[in-house]
């Protein structure tokens, strides 16, 4: 009984190597004379994609918060979070020069870019859409001997992203993806705004869930350097 169980299980090792490939998955059954044997070789891997790959979504709901990027620094002219610890006016009037003694400016600070975004899948890999972000950016005029507040600054930049996603690794809970977009970001005071053409990119992201998910990102453009959020996608 053990000599055939031997000789069962050697002929199940020999068919497993020698499957060939077209056959994988499949049943593949054998005899000899010790009985009649049932093989199926799975290779788990594939099942996982095949079952994302079953997964028909269309529609892509995100809500992202993301840290700095080289475009808030621009779009601000001064560092991510803090201008200067002083900043003194340069008027030209007598008055605003007589004023250069009495106020200045406290530290610039920074909300944190938020997103939210919309794609649609055209196929299981590669998915359109837009996503629009905004941020801003706050400080006060102080009295320079009081430090009471005189007036207090916000300056908003907001964007409209078209944007194309693609997916280059894909089971069944993990995705790996990246993005390139273009469009316009807009940024806006008390008196001034203007216009700009501006991009956005993800080198980077992964999803880990189904329809309900979490993400993460590493990017460069209006919606921040290294994000994170939420999707629902159905």
């Amino acid at each position: 009984m053990k000599n055939r169980l031997g000789i069962a299980l050697l002929l199940m090792a020999v068919a497993l190597v020698t499957l060939p490939t077209k056959a994988r998955g499949q049943v593949y059954e054998f005899s000899d004379s010790t009985g009649r044997y049932r093989v199926e070789y799975v290779r788990i891997v594939e099942e996982e994609r095949r079952e994302y790959d079953t997964i028909r979504w269309r529609h892509n709901f995100r809500l992202t918060l993301g840290t700095p990027s080289l475009v808030q620094i621009h779009l601000l002219k001064g560092t991510l979070y803090e201008v200067e610890e002083t900043k003194i006016y340069t008027p030209q009037s007598a008055s605003d020069r007589l004023a250069e003694y009495r106020y200045h400016t406290s530290p610039t600070y920074m909300v944190t870019p938020i997103t939210i975004e919309y794609s649609y899948y055209i196929n299981r890999w590669l998915s359109v859409g837009g996503r629009s972000t905004l941020t801003a950016f706050y400080n006060d005029d102080r009295n320079i001997a009081t430090n009471e507040v005189l007036r207090k600054n916000c300056t908003f930049v907001a964007s409209a992203i078209a944007s194309v996603r693609f997916e280059y690794m894909r089971r069944k809970y993990v995705q790996f993806y990246s993005a390139v977009g273009a469009g316009v970001a807009a940024r806006f005071d008390r008196e001034v705004g203007f216009i700009i053409p501006m991009y956005d990119l993800t080198y980077f992201g992964i999803v880990v869930g189904k329809n309900l998910y979490g993400f993460a990102e590493v990017g460069a453009g209006v919606s921040g350097f290294a994000r994170a959020g939420i999707g629902y996608r159905f």
